[in-house]
Parts: C-alpha cells; sequence; structure tokens
C-alpha cells in the first residue's frame, strides 16, 4: 500500500500537467467529429479508442481478425438464418430511427488523423452471410473433422473483403455434406465488436427464444456508480506509471518467437479439445485458485514441455546454464473483459488486457554446501506451479494495471495523437510471445431453429508480432480450447497442435493432483453431476 500511495503522490502533478495536453486534443477530436458530420453526414462516427486501437499498424494484419465458430447439431436453411439475423441485428433501430449496430454497414478508414467508421456505399447483407463457394461457384460442405478443420484454415487465412470501403464482416455457412449438421465461420475486423459483445449480442441473434439473457454478468454483482467511477480513477491515478513502464518492455527471447516472419504468411488453427467444466472446477475447489490461474499454468507448462521436445535438451540446458547469448524469456498478453453489469449490450469492444511474465525456470535448493541449481519449471508439480501462477496474478499492480490499460484506451486512443499513442502500443503489443483468451459463453446450450448448439468457440488474433494464441472457451458445461500459431513460428499444424495436446494433458495432470490434495485432507470431491458448474473469471 505504501508503494501505491507513492505512485499517487507521483501521479497527481504529472496528470496537471498532462492534462492541459490533453485538453487541446479533446477540442481537436471535436473539431474532427463536426467536420466529419458536415462531410459524411449523421451515419459516420469517430470510432471510440478500445474500437480504434485494432487500426494500429501491428493490427492490419489478416491474423489479426476475429475468427468464432458456431456448431449446430441439425439441419438449417440460409434463408431462415439471414432473416433471424436482420430481426434481431442487423436493422434494429435506436428509439430516435438510427442503427442500433451501425458499424455492420461501415467502414474505417483515417479522417483528419482520426480513425473513424463512414457508411459502405454499396452495401448489401446477402454476400456477408452466405456459403463459403469453391471456384466453380458451388457451396462447399465438408466429410469429417479433418476436412472441416482444413476449410476453416483456408477460410481465416483467406482475405474476404472485396473493396477498400466494404464493411469488413463475413459469416459463412458449411454444411455437413448429409446436411444433419451445420457451422457458422464469423470473420470480423476486431474493431466491430470483442468477445464480450460476440456472446452477449452476435450469437443470440441467432438462436431461439431469449438468448440474450444469458449473458455476461449472469454471476456478477451489481457495479455500483461510484464503485465504477472509483475503478477508473484508480486506473487513471496509475495511468503515467504504467505507461512510462511500456518504454522498458523488451521483446521476448526465445526459440519461438526468433524467426524469419516474412517467411511465411498467415496461421495454422487447430479445431477445439473439449475437457468437462467440472474437471476445472474440482480443481479449483481444491486449490482455491481461479480458473484463469488454473488455465495460465496448463499453458505455461505446455509450453516449456514443447520446447524441451522441439529443440532438445541442448537448447533446454543452454538457458538454464547461462551458457546462451541470453537467457530465454516469455511474455502472455492476456486480453480482459471489462463489461460490467449495466453496460448496454451492444456491438462495440470493452477489454483492457494484462501481460503475465511466463516463468520457464525455478531455483531448487540444493543438499547442505551445494549451489543452488536452476532447473525447468517443469521439475515442480502442478501444484506449486499453480501456487507460483496464483501468488503472480494477486500482486496489487494487476488490478490497477488492467485498468490503466482500459484507461488509456478509452480516453488516450483515437484523441491523443498517434505519434504519441503508436510507439506505446507498438511497446506494448510487440514483447509477448503468445496470447491468452478465456471466454465465457451460456452455461445452458443455445439452440438454432430447435438444433442444439454444440460448440461455441474462436481463434485468437494474432497482432503482428505474435507466434501462438490460446483461446478457452467455456459453454454449456464444457471447457473447449483452440491454439492457433503462426506459419513462420511453426514448421507444420501437427507441430503445433502438440501444443494443445500438452494442455489438455497439464490439465489431467492437475486435476489429478488436485484430487490427491482433497483425498490427504479427507475429503471427497463431489460427483460430476453434483458439481455446480460457475466459472470464476
Amino acid at each position: 500500500m505504501l508503494l501505491l500511495a507513492a505512485v499517487y503522490a507521483v501521479t497527481v502533478p504529472v496528470l496537471a500537467v498532462l492534462s492541459v495536453f490533453y485538453a487541446v486534443a479533446l477540442s481537436w477530436k471535436l473539431c474532427v467529429w463536426v467536420a466529419l458530420r458536415c462531410r459524411h453526414g449523421r451515419s459516420a462516427a469517430v470510432l471510440s479508442g478500445a474500437d480504434a486501437i485494432s487500426q494500429f499498424p501491428l493490427l492490419r494484419v489478416n491474423e489479426a481478425a476475429n475468427n468464432m465458430v458456431v456448431r449446430i447439431a441439425g439441419r438449417v436453411s440460409l434463408p431462415d438464418l439471414r432473416r433471424r439475423f436482420r430481426e434481431n441485428l442487423l436493422d434494429v433501430k435506436r428509439p430516435n430511427g438510427a442503427w442500433k449496430h451501425p458499424k455492420l454497414r461501415q467502414y474505417f478508414t483515417e479522417f483528419l488523423g482520426l480513425h473513424v467508421a463512414l457508411p459502405d456505399p454499396e452495401f448489401e447483407f446477402e454476400p456477408h452471410f452466405d456459403y463459403y463457394y469453391d471456384s466453380g461457384e458451388t457451396p462447399v460442405t465438408y466429410r469429417d473433422e479433418r476436412d472441416l478443420s482444413m476449410i476453416v484454415e483456408d477460410l481465416v487465412n483467406a482475405q474476404h473483403w472485396e473493396r477498400p470501403t466494404m464493411a469488413p464482416w463475413r459469416i459463412f455457412l458449411l454444411p455437413r455434406r448429409d446436411e444433419q449438421e451445420h457451422v457458422l465461420l464469423v470473420k470480423a475486423d476486431h474493431a466491430i465488436f470483442d468477445a464480450g459483445a460476440a456472446v452477449m449480442v452476435l450469437f443470440p441473434s441467432i438462436a431461439d427464444g431469449d438468448a440474450a439473457a444469458k449473458d455476461l454478468f449472469r454471476n456478477m454483482a451489481h457495479v455500483s456508480r461510484w464503485r465504477r467511477a472509483w475503478l477508473h480513477f484508480r486506473g487513471l491515478m496509475i495511468l503515467p506509471f504504467g505507461t512510462l513502464m511500456q518504454f522498458f518492455n523488451e521483446p521476448d527471447w526465445n526459440p519461438i518467437h526468433r524467426h524469419d516472419r516474412n517467411s511465411k504468411e498467415g496461421k495454422f488453427v487447430a479445431f477445439p479439445q473439449v475437457v468437462p467444466l467440472w474437471r476445472l472446477n474440482d480443481i479449483r475447489h481444491a486449490t482455491d485458485v481461479k480458473i484463469n490461474s488454473i488455465v495460465l499454468t496448463c499453458v505455461s507448462r505446455a509450453v516449456c514441455r514443447f520446447v524441451e521436445h522441439r529443440f532438445g535438451s541442448s537448447s533446454t540446458s543452454s538457458v538454464i546454464d547461462g551458457s546462451s547469448e541470453k537467457p530465454w524469456t516469455w511474455t502472455c498478453h492476456q486480453p480482459v473483459s471489462m463489461w460490467m453489469p449495466g453496460d448496454s449490450p451492444e456491438l462495440v469492444n470493452r477489454i483492457s488486457a494484462v501481460a503475465t511474465p511466463l516463468p520457464m525456470t525455478t531455483t531448487v535448493t540444493g543438499s547442505e554446501g551445494s549451489a543452488p541449481v536452476v532447473e525447468p519449471i517443469t521439475r515442480l508439480t502442478s501444484t506449486e506451479h499453480l501456487q507460483i501462477v496464483k501468488e503472480q496474478m494477486a500482486r496489487v499492480f494487476v488490478a490497477d494495471a488492467i485498468w490503466s490499460g482500459y484507461t488509456f484506451l478509452r480516453l488516450g486512443i483515437n484523441t491523443v495523437p498517434k505519434w504519441v499513442t503508436v510507439p506505446l502500443a507498438r511497446r506494448s503489443f510487440t514483447h509477448p510471445t503468445l496470447g491468452l483468451s478465456n471466454v465465457r459463453c451460456a452455461e445452458a446450450g443455445y439452440t438454432v431453429f430447435g438444433h442444439p448448439v454444440t460448440l461455441i468457440t474462436g481463434f485468437l488474433p494474432l497482432i503482428k508480432t505474435w507466434d501462438l494464441g490460446v483461446v478457452v472457451t467455456s459453454y454449456n458445461g464444457d471447457m473447449a480450447i483452440t491454439v492457433t500459431g503462426r506459419k513462420s513460428a511453426f514448421s507444420s499444424a501437427e507441430e503445433m497442435k502438440q501444443i494443445q495436446s500438452y494442455i489438455m494433458e497439464e490439465i489431467d495432470d492437475l486435476h489429478r493432483m488436485a484430487k490427491q490434495l482433497v483425498a490427504s485432507k479427507n475429503n471427497t470431491l463431489p460427483d460430476a453431476e453434483q458439481t455446480v458448474n460457475k466459472i470464476s473469471v
């Protein structure tokens, strides 16, 4: 607390000086807004900071687009899906007559130095929600899982915006050959929505009934206005300190991160492997550690095992005995949803992030008289590693850093000149090797025209300097784990999928140890059927 008070004491005078500069920037933004409305009318808008960050150079790559998958066990027709999408989302208006979700009809560009949304002059709905056609203009179908995985990877890596002024989103319907199953693949510019908006707005728009009620807020207590204001204030107070720290970030140095990024374009995707949520909840109850930290531990151990397997013991020992040029470093970028009860569900971005260093080695105390030995982190048991991650995520500055990042997005991006914000964003984004996103969907399953939705998942957007992405999606009592990797960082999709297999093995191992931990306390874990499937994020 003394350290936090010292940071606040330094922050107050710094913010006082910066407020003058910010007032000038805000005045310029207001002038741009007026000029934009005068030239393009009410349908044009200046993007919010959280939406505009996706327009920065590092994110203007095809690999950074949003890609999500919805799997429907049954026969559905394209006209019915289109009609429901229009009625529940595309054509919905506000009381004043304006579109409720205007970005579905807009494209993104620059105007007088700021990122703006302008109406698509040739907007037609049908091409945006359609089958995926082959060269002969025949709808593409899939036979089995392998076939589907290949089609999805092709779609993820393809360019789908035929013209610069096209609204950057597409939804593809992929039928199975027997038409007894259908898959929807969503591809969109990240400026349109984040994962929270997809869960609360996009997916429910095609589902039966009042699916919108099954949103992110179901397990969250009401957040009062004063509490919300206090969180924003804490983020503001630590903002100068957090911004300054970005300049001391160095890019990760490890065998996955150091490669020629121009050698191959695109990314590999691994279709999800599923684990029952009750296993994660068993671990949570036994260890008193949140799901996020459990997943981060398993991902960290999986990456360490992958490096040992791929690069051999010589590469591992070169790091440990200090003979390498410099130690390997690993950082995980974790997007954090900032949606709170009281927010209006709409297609926007409300997101922050926290960068977490991944410990890949540990110091083991030797016998009396011998020097400590540095060994790979996998030498620790899963529960020992989990406690390290728990302590790391419980540090006081982690929560403040998340709110600081959100405040920076809301107040700084697309307001303060780009010659200030772009270098800061570059320093923030370029050092991590991997990203990890934990997405929470409905506890009860959706249906679409009476057919159950068996899977909702996504593939992490990879900005230009990231090499690996993991998305963990909880839905209907299961947790789906997808992995995506840059093609220039991995020799093949099968090699990248090894990380996914290791993650699943680490979850199994941690669950086994959690059961042993409970048994040692003379307790028994509840049966799977009695476990309450509630995830704490």
